[in-house]
């Protein structure tokens, strides 16, 4: 049974006081802090909006599960038109890009007051020390997501003490690559094993500890600092070692389970969570991206409306092999026929070039089903991408893959045939004296496939630096391989143009124009902005 998010019409967090120089009365509608966070109820009520940031339609709702996540070598956005962060034509002034920071910063502020405020309520302090775990642990997931897609931001580590503290440097990635270890760090001492919630929505000791490890191989690449593979290693190695996960053995069955608002903790075990459609439900935190996503259909009820946005590259279409059973439940092998239609016609073998059918709303349960709008979780943290991240950490911290680093790549390789993943298999393992380079190149197409679409790629390749290299190379692909026609192509000079667009000043994304110009102490623009 999905857990709700029960979303609190409280506005705790973005506002600390009234604005007493036009104002001597409190005004009706707004709770301070000092008359706020009585009760754990109240603590619980300012978590709850803590974790609401992450479904806020600038991160995972939409800009982050979508927007900003495509246009790599995984696939495009087939429109022929527009300015958009997908598109690399966009500008410090785009819309994306500032929802996206603006949430993040919405979600530490209400971090930040509940960490301020969390003693004074009337709770136990075992409760306490979890609510601030967790608190803890999504203000520096907040910053995660800010340091990788700008690097130097601001560092705001407590709640903003009057609405004139409106200018505040930014900090080197480097510092907020610390701050974020560091609380994480404290986060999971703090919180409670996955096992004791029993769903993904929460943050357990599993989650930290994954994310942790991720963070890690972040900083090593974007920083270029070696030492912290050995930190990522320890945190993916204490996770498996907890013996709480495992592979789920259909591959299609984990994104059944998210259409269908089902819990697997071991194999997923952090996800976005989003409640209703809009339609009849008294609790809506609904998602925009499943409709996104999908093979174009204008049928509403009962297969569900899809856009079909995005196209597989032919790239990514040939990383499988015939065997894969992933290629063909996250590339289509289908058109729907008709304008609403529910029964399809396959794609022609030799048009690689198809739509993404990852997430299927055929499969969605909640009914009547909106156009644009579902319940489907997303996908945060799962069990293969730990089992990877260990991989190619362990192969880092020793020169080359030991046999604890070969199993973990193994085990997701043979999920995806279709055999036992706890069973060496000689037709699938990867070979005991692979060499460092080979390992990492097998590591990174392992995760090119399996994560596909998780909004992964695009940060894998910019910490590996290899990002314009394999924008480039896709252009190549395009003009040599592009198919002449085919359902929603737009044609390979449209095409081309989305990966050749892409330059250095996308390395990072823009610093919101807005925010330059509020804060004359914020130290300037990102380069080649």
């Amino acid at each position: 049974m999905k857990k709700i998010l029960i979303i609190s019409t409280i506005l705790v967090g973005f506002l600390t006081q009234s604005c007493s120089k036009f104002l001597n009365t409190e005004p009706e509608d707004f709770i301070a802090p000092e008359t706020y966070y009585k009760t754990e109820s109240d603590l619980n009520t300012a978590l709850t909006g803590v974790y609401d940031i992450l479904g806020a339609s600038g991160l995972y709702r939409r800009n982050l599960s979508f927007e900003l996540s495509i246009t790599t070598d995984e696939g495009f956005n087939r429109a022929s038109t527009g300015v958009l962060p997908c598109f690399y034509n966009h500008d410090a002034a785009d819309p994306i890009v500032l929802a996206c920071w603006t949430s993040c910063y919405q979600g530490i502020e209400r971090a930040n007051l509940l960490l301020a405020n969390i003693d004074k309520a009337d709770a136990s302090q075992a409760s306490k020390e979890v609510i601030r775990g967790q608190a803890l642990f999504l203000r520096a997931y907040y910053y995660f997501i800010l340091v990788t897609n700008w690097g130097d931001v601001p560092l705001k580590l407590a709640p903003a003490g009057s609405l004139s503290e409106i200018s505040t440097k930014k900090f080197p990635a480097a510092e907020i690559y610390d701050q974020i270890i560091a609380d994480m760090t404290t986060a999971e001492g703090l919180v409670k094993d996955i096992t004791e919630y029993n769903f993904g929505g929460r943050v357990s000791k599993s989650a930290v500890r994954g994310i942790l490890a991720k963070v890690c191989l972040h900083a090593a690449g974007r920083l270029n600092d070696p030492s912290k593979y050995e930190l990522s290693l320890q945190w993916s190695d204490k996770l498996i070692k907890s013996n709480l996960h495992s592979l789920n053995p259909d591959y299609k069955q984990i994104f059944i389970n998210y259409l269908q608002d089902k819990y697997d903790i071991k194999e997923s075990i952090w996800e976005a969570e989003f409640s209703g459609n809009n339609i009849g439900t008294s609790v809506n935190e609904a998602e925009n991206y499943v409709s996104a996503f999908g093979v174009n259909n204008a049928d509403l009820n009962p297969v569900g409306y899809m856009q079909g946005l995005v196209l597989s590259t032919a790239k990514f279409y040939n990383a499988f092999s015939n065997d894969d059973l992933r290629r063909d439940w996250i590339i289509s092998t289908y058109t729907y026929v008709g304008n609403r239609g529910t029964s399809t016609s396959n794609y022609p073998s030799n048009n690689k070039w198809r739509y993404i059918a990852k997430y299927r709303r055929d499969y969605q349960t909640l009914t009547p089903k909106a156009q644009y709008l579902g319940s489907t979780n997303f996908p945060l943290l799962r069990y293969a991408d730990v089992l990877l991240m260990y991989a190619e950490a362990s192969n880092e911290v020793n020169g080359a893959p030991n046999q604890e680093a070969l199993e973990a790549l193994n085990r997701v390789r043979r999920r995806a045939v279709g055999v036992d993943v706890n069973t060496p298999n000689v037709s699938v393992d990867v070979p005991a004296g692979t060499s460092k380079a080979d390992f990492l190149t097998l590591v990174q197409n392992e995760r090119f496939k399996e994560l596909a679409f998780e909004g992964i790629r695009k940060m894998d390749l910019m910490r590996w630096g290899i990002f314009l290299q394999v924008m480039a190379d896709e252009v190549t692909d395009v003009n040599q391989n592009g198919v002449t026609s085919g359902p929603a192509w737009p044609g390979k000079v449209i095409v081309a143009s989305r990966f050749s667009a892409a330059s250095e000043r996308h390395l990072l994304l823009p610093i919101p124009q807005s925010e330059l110009s509020l804060n004359k102490d914020f130290g300037g623009q990102n380069p080649n902005w």
